[in-house]
This record gives C-alpha cells, structure tokens and sequence, in this order.
C-alpha cells in the first residue's frame, strides 16, 4: 500500500515553538531518559575507572568490568519477550525497580563484592529493558519533523550520566577527605543512583502516555485517538490526525501481511537488521575499555594529569551528541552518518600510525609529551566523530529499521550483540598481549569500509513516517 501524501500545515512553525507544541512527546520519554542517565553513571563507574570492591583480586575487578554489560544483555533478551505485547509502563516500572535495588547494594554495602556485583547485574538488566522500550516509545510517538531529536535522547543522557560520574570521581580525589570520613565513594554513587531510579519511577506515574500504534493493536480505537490529540497538543481532529491514523493502519496491514509465513518476516527484517547492528557494533567501540585505557595513557604524559584526566573525553562525548541530535532531524540521518564514519575512520589510521611510531621509536622520541598530545587530540576528534554522527544515528535508525511485530527482537539482538562486543573487546585488553596500533588500524579500515556502504545502503529516513521509513530500508532510493 502506498504512504499517504504528506500533509503540510499552514505556516511554517519556528523550531522552538515546534519543541513546545510537541512538549508532551518529550514528556513521555522522561523515565527512560533518567534510566539512561544512570545506565551512563554506572559505564562510566566500570570502563572509565577501575572498579572498587573490597576483594583486591584481579578476577573481580575483572568481573566488575563486565558485569553491568551482562546485565545489560539479560535484560535485552528479556525486553524482547514482553515489549510490545505490554503497556510499556510495565517495563519502566521493572526497569526503575531493578534500578532502586541495584542503587540500595550499592550504598548499603558498598566493599562486599559479592552486593556489589549483583547491584551491576541489577542495573545493567534495567538499563537493556529500558533501552529497547525507550527506542519503541521514542519512534512511536514522536512527530515525523522531532523524531531524532527524541531518539537522540538516549545518547545524550547516557553521556551525561558518563560526565557527571567521572567529573564526581575526580573532584573526590582533588578534594579527598579524611580517612575517617564515614562516606565511601561507592556509597555517593549509589546515592546518586537512588535518586535517578526514584526520578524515573515518579516520570513513569506523572506522564502515563502509551503508544498509538499499541493501542491500535489492541484494537482500542478511542484510547489512541485520545492519545494522539494529547501528543499531538490539539483537541480536534485534524488533518494531521487523521494521516497518522492511517499510518499507523498501514503499519499494522503491512505487518500482518508479512506474517504468514516467518520466511515473508525475515525478508522484511534481516537486511535492515544487519545495516543498524553494523552500525551501532562499530559506535559502541568508542565506549570500549581498549579506547579508554589507551586516553588514559596518553593523557598522563600528554596532559601532564596527576590524576585520570577521562572526563575530557566525556565531555568531548557529550558535546558532540548534543550537536548531533540538534542536526538529525535538519541535516538528515545518511549525509551525518557517512561523514562521520570516514572521519571517524581517518582518525583511527592517524592514532593507528602515531601510536605504531611511538612504540617503535620510543627510544627515539625527543618531545614525547607532545606525541602523546597529538594523540589526545586525535582521539578527541574520534570520539566526536563517533558521537555526533555514528552512535546517536543507529540508535535513530534502531527506532525506524523494523517492522511492528519483530521490532523488539531486533532491538533486543543489536543490543545483545553490542554487549558481546564490548565484553569481547574487555576480555582481549585483560588476558592477551593487546596492541592499540594493530587495534585503531582495524578501527580504521572498518570506519572507511561503513562509510562507503552506508552511502549506498542507508536510506535517509529524516522527516518521513515510518511507514515510508519501513518501505526505504527495503528499497534504498
């Protein structure tokens, strides 16, 4: 069945006033954005620092290292069994549960491992719930001409939450306290913790709004009219209304017309599947463990830091997705998307080449501060790269790839296939002989060969119904 045409509204409204009219859209994304927030809390606490336990064995800081992202996994796998076939406050509310119980270990026993290490599972489960859910919700409600923008939300707030972790983290040690000072370290985290999990289950009771197209499923006609006037801030029917009735019609005739056979469903979704787990396997690589130990190192002698100087690559982070999620929705998804990745891609090669010159000639090396300077700035601009154009676009293309009923499988695999990725890569940098030229040359290599494909593989899906976007990802223009 065709799209609809496009309806355009009279007067062009200002970007400002389209964020207002749209607010409640927003609205409903407030408790998975908190949870996000936290989850970026809880990766900064285990990839950007070392974890603290009261065990001095290096399989449990190793443990630590991995387990919020075997969590993160658990809950993926077990989102794609309800999601959809729920009322997604029921996830948010496990989601914010799980989180609150993860906080309490760690603030009530902040030295046992073995609380500890169940507080990771905890809220690594709670961030992989809420994270498919939070990418369903996002592209279901959203407005075609804002639906970046909100997707681009799990990003931002999982950046802000890595920031405000290691900013914490090193103004405790600028400003340490005694050592009779009853607070530990853990505890502030697990503190702050609380807090988000309180914020989102209070969001998740204030902003109830449930998805038009699940209503739609449920055959609850007059529930999703009322929720799409809500949404929409009007309380009329109007043209706008009425297109995204059919598009959500649409949706669902497509969808149970593919679902006569699994073979119609995998058709459907296996090449947009394998385009986004491309896409977001290579973005999670800038939150990896390999590219934090190697800013590390460099900032150490580069910057001359007494103390971890991380938080400036999470501030580069954080930046870079606030202007990426400004420009998705006015640039397009594809022309960001493909610049990033080959600049991305050039900055691997640069920091492959410099840190190979610098192992090799370290005997050599007459100013070696300024080496290692130049490769904190090349990682700077990585990081960027990656942020603005390359993780914040899968997350947008995660919410728009898939059809109704296999949405949240998909999301659930990409998900799980990026925890295997970041676990894959901790494992490499804890029990092998780990070469970072040999490692940010493959980067490299991968960032050049994505860029070229995605421009002929993405279909640029900004400011078009997902409808159109389902149809697109199947025939690329």
């Amino acid at each position: 069945m065709p799209p609809p045409p496009s309806i355009e509204e009279p007067g062009k409204q200002s970007w400002l006033r389209m964020l207002y009219r749209y607010r409640l859209q927003f609205q409903a994304m407030a408790s998975a954005s908190t949870i996000y927030f936290a989850g970026g809390l809880k990766l900064a606490w285990c990839i950007f620092e070392k974890p603290v336990s009261g065990s001095e064995k290096l399989i449990d800081t190793h443990l630590l290292t991995i387990a919020w992202f075997v969590g993160v996994a658990a809950g993926a796998i077990i989102a794609g069994a309800f999601v959809h076939r729920v009322s997604k406050n029921i996830s948010h509310w496990t989601s914010g549960t799980l989180l609150l119980l993860g906080g309490l270990l760690f603030a009530c026993a902040p030295t046992s491992f073995a609380c500890i290490l169940s507080s990771c599972l905890l809220e690594g489960s709670a961030y992989g719930i809420n994270q498919v859910q939070g990418l369903v919700t996002a592209g279901e409600v959203a407005h075609k001409h804002i639906r970046g923008l909100l997707v681009s939300s799990e990003r931002v707030f999982l950046w802000l939450g890595i920031c405000l972790q290691l900013f914490c983290t090193r103004l405790w040690f600028l400003y340490e306290p005694t050592k009779s000072y009853p607070l530990h370290l853990n505890q502030l985290h697990g503190t702050v913790v609380i807090l988000m999990a309180l914020c989102a289950l209070a969001c998740n009771t204030l902003y109830r709004f449930e998805s038009p197209l699940l209503l739609h499923m449920q055959e609850r006609n007059l529930a999703a009219t009322y929720v799409m006037n809500r949404l929409q801030s009007t309380s009329y029917t109007s043209a706008e209304l009425t297109q995204k009735h059919e598009e959500c019609k649409q949706m669902l005739e497509h969808d149970a017309g593919r679902q006569t056979t699994r073979k119609a469903v995998r058709k459907s979704n296996s090449l947009p599947l394998l385009k986004v787990l491309l896409l977001r396997c290579y973005g999670t690589v800038s939150l990896s463990l390999p590219v934090s130990r190697t800013f590390v190192t460099a900032s150490m002698t580069g910057l001359n830091c007494a103390i971890n100087c991380v938080y400036l690559l999470s501030l580069c982070g954080v930046l870079a997705s606030i202007l990426g999620a400004l420009c998705v929705d006015i640039c397009g998804r594809r022309r960001i998307t493909v610049i990033c990745l080959l600049f991305s891609g050039t900055c691997a090669f640069l920091l492959a080449g410099v840190l190979r010159y610098i192992y090799e000639q370290i005997s050599l090396v007459l100013l070696t501060h300024l080496t290692f300077e130049l490769v904190v700035y090349l990682m700077w601009c990585y990081q960027a790269f990656i942020c603005a154009g390359v993780s914040l676009i899968s997350s947008v293309y995660m919410s728009e790839a898939f059809t109704v009923s296999a949405k949240a499988c998909c999301l659930a695999l990409v998900v799980v296939c990026e925890q295997f990725v970041q676990i894959a890569l901790a494992l490499l940098v804890f029990y092998t002989d780990f070469n970072e030229p040999h490692f940010f040359f493959i980067v490299g290599v991968l960032g050049m060969l994505l860029g070229i494909l995605a421009l002929f593989t993405l279909p640029e899906t900004m400011k078009t119904s997902l409808y159109e976007c389902l149809l697109k990802f199947n025939n690329v223009p």
